[in-house]
């Protein structure tokens, strides 16, 4: 044989020794792939949500996975916490992980509320299942003169709560007057979506000025004011608490509400 055929088939040999190095990095590079999106796909099913509502389908929902349990909206931190969100199929994908072995309480966030879970959970390899009937609202604070965003789900309430400085002399009874407002689909600005009502429940007192044609429910605050007036014969500071629910038991969909000193709307955000 002569040289050049040698050379030749020295070429090809390495040629073809160089060809099998790459297919067997290749299926390297993809077996690993394989791998680790098996992983990745084992820790996003660590938690699955089972019963969600038709009427939550398609929503957003975000998931906050905190190391102490919040009893209100307040006690939610949204930051520096494990986050992710529901797929269609109730499976939550985390963006941040939660780390293997430790105990959260789950919070969920959709329609403009907070939602907590009542157990801890522990985060392992192992699929957890949490059932949606389990879930319920947190309480949420507000401020004067700011509208205060929120949303129900069809048969749901919502509460609304802050501290009340009741005034007067020395002596008792103090008083304490509020004006309230609610922008909703019967009467707003038509941007709300839900058609709601609303009462008034004060935690040591009586207040005077909420009730309706018979009911302590008031169904429209938007071109007029519900005025009520607080009243206590044995304590200077009390809690007074909004109960917030559908016009009807199918009513669903966000709202904004705000209390005022005067009777001036605040201009909606």
């Amino acid at each position: 044989m002569k040289k050049s055929k040698i050379n030749d088939c020295f070429r090809v040999f390495l040629e073809t020794k160089n060809l099998a190095r790459i297919f067997a990095l290749t299926a390297v590079v993809i077996f690993t792939a394989i791998a680790f999106a098996a992983c990745e796909q084992e820790v996003d099913n660590d938690f699955t949500i089972t019963g969600i509502p038709n009427a939550a389908a398609g929503m957003p929902i975000t998931v906050y996975a905190c190391s102490k349990q919040p009893e209100s909206t307040q006690g939610v931190s949204t930051t520096d916490v494990p986050t992710g969100t529901v797929n269609s199929g109730g499976t939550i994908r985390w963006s941040t992980e939660p780390s293997d072995g430790a105990y959260y309480y789950v919070v969920l966030y959709f329609n403009k509320s907070y939602y907590k879970y009542p157990d801890k959970i522990m985060f392992s390899g192992e699929g957890k299942t949490l059932e949606w009937s389990k879930f319920s609202a947190l309480e949420t604070g507000f401020d004067e003169g700011k509208w205060l965003e929120g949303g129900i789900m069809p048969g749901e309430t919502r509460k609304y709560s802050f501290r009340v400085y009741l005034t007067g002399s020395s002596a008792y009874p103090r008083t304490k007057t509020f004006y309230f407002w609610w922008n909703d689909r019967k009467e707003g600005d038509g941007t709300k979506k839900c058609d709601i009502r609303v009462r008034g429940r004060l935690g040591n007192g009586v207040i005077t000025g909420w009730q309706s044609e018979g009911s302590d429910t008031i169904d429209s605050a938007w071109e007029n004011a519900v005025r009520v007036t607080l009243r206590s014969e044995t304590v200077a500071i009390s809690t007074l608490t909004l109960i917030v629910e559908g016009y009807d038991s199918s009513e669903s969909g966000d709202f904004a509400i705000c209390y005022t000193e005067t009777n001036e709307r605040p201009s909606t955000p």
